[in-house]
């Protein structure tokens, strides 16, 4: 239309505009071949607030689109009297004792990035992208080191230095539910969390019967460990009673050891296994600081699949970062009634 200047005068482009808006991504290029072909400060006004108006519109479908996309929220469990708590709590300690006895044997991709905090102030920065072959057989987890940072590599993962972690494929369960461990669960109540209603309790673990290490400069003369009691929060699905998300921090750090704090947020999700769904670990964060700098490692776990001299994993260049974990979201108190006050006399 611009080009076709005997055919339209600015005016109608301006107006045509106006009436319909425009239909295509507006940049610095077609800006600059506008101008080229003749459009004068009308037209392109013209043309900037119809992009303007695009704009609005794109990102008001995509907001709907989203919305309707989204998980719909699900209304939280009834919530349960003491010995509705004590019947849940132990169904959910017999399921995860015997957590690792139900899994197959199995075949996953564990992406893991790490970041690194300098100074301690919370600004973290890439440190590293780790992608590793994680092997399930029998009962134990082996590991193999495929790429770092996009660059194919035969190092073990101990050699890579820095934060890591084990224990994700059940341990964790099993030592916060053993009965020696002597967990003091304290009941919080019903929530949902992303598509599942929810029971939620806090737990505390006393250094005493603890069995979590933290250990400082492993494999070298100057390693110190120490085993430290923690506390936290577990996440029940309220349906099949068993542990969807586990949140755990060390307590009780002696004064003179290295590390600091110590952080560990673990969600299992369902996946299949050779057509068959198993409740697996879909993602950790584990969050440590020394003195000053602190470390957060953020877990992936994908290609769940049966172990196999044929199964074959896919390992990208740049693997795609996962979308936050649902958020949990607590029942509403009950509303209470209001309280009727008594009528004043007149004196």
């Amino acid at each position: 239309m611009v080009r076709s200047r005997t055919m339209f005068t600015a005016d109608q482009v301006v107006e045509l505009i106006q009436t319909r808006g425009i239909g295509f991504r507006l940049t610095d290029a077609t800006r600059k071949a506008l101008k080229k072909e003749g459009a004068g400060a009308a037209v392109m006004a013209a043309v900037e607030k119809a992009a303007d108006r695009l704009k609005r519109l794109s990102s008001a479908e995509e907001a709907k689109a989203a919305a309707a996309a989204a998980p719909k929220p699900v209304p939280p469990p009834p919530p349960l009297d003491d010995a509705g708590q004590k019947k849940l709590l132990e169904q959910v300690r017999a399921n995860a004792l015997q957590y690792t006895d139900k899994l197959p044997n199995f075949l996953c991709l564990q992406v893991t990035r790490r970041f690194v905090d300098p100074a301690g102030t919370g600004s973290f920065q890439p440190y590293d992208v780790i992608q590793a072959r994680l092997a399930y057989y029998e009962h134990k987890e082996s590991y193999q080191v495929v790429q770092v940072n996009e660059q194919m590599t035969n190092r073990s993962y101990d050699s890579l230095g820095g934060a890591s972690s084990t224990g994700e494929f059940g341990t964790f369960l099993n030592y916060l539910f053993r009965p020696e461990t002597r967990t003091y669960f304290h009941w919080v109540g019903p929530a949902s969390l992303g598509d599942r209603p929810v029971y939620a309790w806090d737990y505390e673990v006393p250094t005493v019967y603890s069995q979590w290490h933290l250990i400082w400069e492993p494999r070298k003369p100057a390693e110190q460990s120490i085993i430290s009691g923690y506390s936290g929060r577990v996440i029940v699905d309220a349906e099949k009673e068993q542990v969807l998300r586990l949140w755990m921090q060390a307590d009780d750090i002696p004064a003179g050891f290295p590390i600091r704090r110590a952080l560990t947020t673990l969600d299992y999700g369902y996946a299949k296994i050779a057509g068959q769904p198993f409740l697996l670990p879909v993602r950790a964060v584990v969050e440590m600081k020394e003195s000053r700098t602190a470390t957060r490692n953020e877990i992936s776990f994908r290609q769940y699949q049966r172990f196999s001299a044929e199964a074959k994993l896919v390992f990208e260049e740049t693997p795609p970062e996962e979308p936050p974990p649902p958020q949990l979201q607590p029942a509403k108190p009950p509303a209470q009634p209001a309280s009727k006050q008594p009528k004043r006399q007149k004196p």
